[in-house]
């Protein structure tokens, strides 16, 4: 499975009075990779306000915490392409002396959505087109 490469930055922020990175932000760096991916995969320049994606559904399985100083990188890929929908799996990996550490997983079911006419509409051709390529040139 081909996977892209986000570096996260922990902000103090992003840490809980248990010292490790909170939970809530688990989304919210999921949504960053997840922009990151599109911007580099599909387009930067996409007109993401006339047609787009909608977060149905994510979900977080925590293995170990992340702390403030760690080195964090989320590997993020498409696992599954329906007719209207696709899943991201995402990787959150922690750099270490021993190599890296894999401390979560999630996942994300995205709907293809267009904006101006308020509906959902099939994965656009050149989206699995342009996953297609970066899954056979990145394997």
């Amino acid at each position: 499975m081909s996977k892209h490469l986000t570096a996260i930055q922990i902000r103090f922020s992003d840490v809980d009075m248990l010292q490790h990175v909170n939970n809530a932000k688990f989304a919210t760096y999921m949504e960053l990779s997840r922009i990151k991916f599109f911007d580099d995969i599909i387009s930067s320049g996409h007109n993401w306000r006339e047609v787009g994606i909608i977060v149905a559904a994510y979900a977080v399985e925590f293995m170990a915490p992340i702390y403030y100083n760690d080195v964090l990188s989320i590997e993020t890929s498409i696992t599954e392409i329906g007719t209207k929908s696709f899943k991201i799996g995402y990787r959150f990996v922690v750099d270490s002396e021993t190599g890296p550490i894999l401390k979560a997983t999630g996942t994300t079911t995205m709907v293809c959505f267009h904006y101006v006419d308020n509906k959902s509409i099939e994965v656009p051709k050149e989206w699995r087109e342009k996953i297609n390529s970066f899954q056979k040139t990145s394997l």
